[in-house]
């Protein structure tokens, strides 16, 4: 998130998200929802002069990055909007009562994980899944979400995120 970061940024600040188009409003979404977020304000801010360059924050001694979050986060927005399964699971999950910025962070985690444990096993690593819910592929989770409550309060459970809790559903 580099210079369009940036741009993307101020349109944020200026309240000018409806204006943007497709990709760049869901990133615009992301941005706004996770701007009370430690090290976001100046990750967004001086991602122009950054011009690439990693942003990391310390978090209970581990390093952070703040965009990646919000670049996931945007992504699974862009998925819902674009992706039929994803819109039912997404729903599906919001249909639990959750807040509808913790639906997006189940299927960020996900989305996350399937990337995880195929980057691993295309390294030759350990891929081991303790958890049991990265199996199969994130089409199959997706079908799964829609379909088992079980399965759907097991996710709301394991990825829970605490700063959900601070953003109001628009």
């Amino acid at each position: 998130m580099g210079k369009l970061g940036h741009l993307v940024y101020g349109a944020v600040k200026a309240d000018r998200v409806d204006d943007l188009p497709g990709e760049t409003k869901c990133m615009a979404l992301a941005m706004k929802e996770h701007a009370h977020l430690p090290g976001v304000h100046n990750a967004l801010e001086f991602a122009d002069v950054r011009d690439g360059e990693p942003h990391e924050i310390d978090v209970d001694g581990e390093p952070l990055n703040p965009l990646a979050h919000i670049s996931l986060h945007a992504a699974v927005l862009e998925m819902v909007q674009n992706n039929k399964e994803a819109e039912a699971a997404f729903r599906a999950l919001v249909g639990e009562g959750i807040n509808r910025h913790h639906a997006v962070h189940i299927l960020g985690g996900l989305v996350g994980g399937f990337l995880w444990v195929r980057a691993r096993k295309a390294k030759g690593l350990d891929a081991s899944d303790d958890t049991g819910l990265l199996q199969g592929d994130i089409e199959q989770a997706l079908a799964r979400i829609q379909r088992d409550g079980d399965y759907r309060a097991q996710l709301i459970g394991t990825f829970t995120a605490a700063h959900w809790e601070h953003v109001t559903d628009e």
